[in-house]
């Protein structure tokens, strides 16, 4: 009987062995797309193409997200009870079906090494008149890291020494939000103390920082 005990305990080490070798399943990367804000979407039920009470994509269903293209069917809806830019004064809500078909992947390193996010898209919309399309852009910059607080207060100074002329600015910044940082610089011309806000955020398209005056 020992001989059978041993081939047991033979065979249950090679199973837990196995086990313990098998090579975990690797990640699937992260895939997005940016609608407006830079807060990421993953199989959106809704896509807006404005704000204030702007058309958008409704009840979207999603086939092939992850792949280099992906399919949402739903509908194309325009509420008009509550007036907006997109409506006239005796304009009726509408609804139609629709179909939004995503592509051109490429990496998101704000969101992670495997990110990956849906550039480009097209809209098509099933109207009583015909099929009418239109198209969507995913706001890439948004995947962009957002600045580091040196690059930031150097960028800014320069700014400020080139287009303010102000002399040897002092500049501070603070994390503002996902993409952005948010900086003050102060400097003093003829006798007076300045001061200047500033929104500063990367791009995906350069390496150079974006500088927004703010007031």
């Amino acid at each position: 009987m020992r001989p059978r005990h041993g081939a047991a305990r033979l065979l249950c080490a090679l199973v837990l062995g196995l086990l313990v070798f098998v090579p975990p399943a690797a990640a699937a990367p992260k895939v997005v797309i940016f609608n407006m804000y830079p807060s990421p979407l993953v199989k959106p039920d809704r896509v807006f193409f404005q704000a204030d009470a702007g058309p958008y994509l409704s009840d979207l269903q999603w086939s092939g997200w992850g792949e280099p293209t992906a399919l949402g069917t739903g509908k194309w809806v325009l509420d008009c009870s509550n007036g907006g830019p997109s409506c006239g004064a005796d304009d009726p809500s509408e609804s139609y079906p629709a179909r939004f078909t995503l592509s051109d992947l490429a990496p998101c390193p704000r969101l992670g090494p495997d990110a990956l996010s849906y550039r480009s898209g097209v809209v098509e919309i099933d109207r009583p008149a015909g099929t009418t399309t239109y198209a969507f852009g995913s706001d890439y910059d948004f995947c962009a890291r957002r600045p580091t607080l040196v690059a930031a207060r150097s960028a800014v100074a320069r700014f400020a020494t080139r287009r303010l002329h102000a002399s040897h600015p002092t500049v501070a910044c603070h994390v503002q939000g996902s993409t952005d940082v948010e900086c003050t610089a102060r400097w003093t011309r003829r006798g007076r103390a300045e001061k200047r806000d500033f929104y500063v955020s990367a791009a995906m398209s350069t390496t150079r920082l974006y500088v927004t005056p703010l007031g």
